[in-house]
């Protein structure tokens, strides 16, 4: 019963190691912070000055509706609207 035993033993270990990856294997990899980042100049630019354009007056048209009531003879009052730009 003991050789049974030692038998199975053995034979699982082998099916074990041809099933296991070798210890020789490729390391794990290790994580590296990347290098820092080069150094940022900054240029000091004058400041730039500019004018704002003149500018020139336009006409504009201020249009109103003015609404009114007319007599119509034969009709009575009727209510009439026009357009009354200033």
């Amino acid at each position: 019963m003991a050789i049974g035993a030692l038998g199975g033993l053995a034979v699982g270990a082998a099916v074990g190691a041809a099933v296991a990856p070798p210890v020789y294997a490729a390391p794990v990899p290790v994580y590296r912070a990347p290098p820092p980042p080069p150094p940022v100049y900054v240029e000091e630019r004058a400041p730039v000055y500019y004018e704002r354009p003149v500018r020139e007056r336009v006409y504009v048209e201020h249009c109103e509706t003015e609404r009114y009531r007319e007599w119509v003879p034969g009709w009575g009052w009727e209510h009439r609207s026009r357009r009354v730009c200033r």
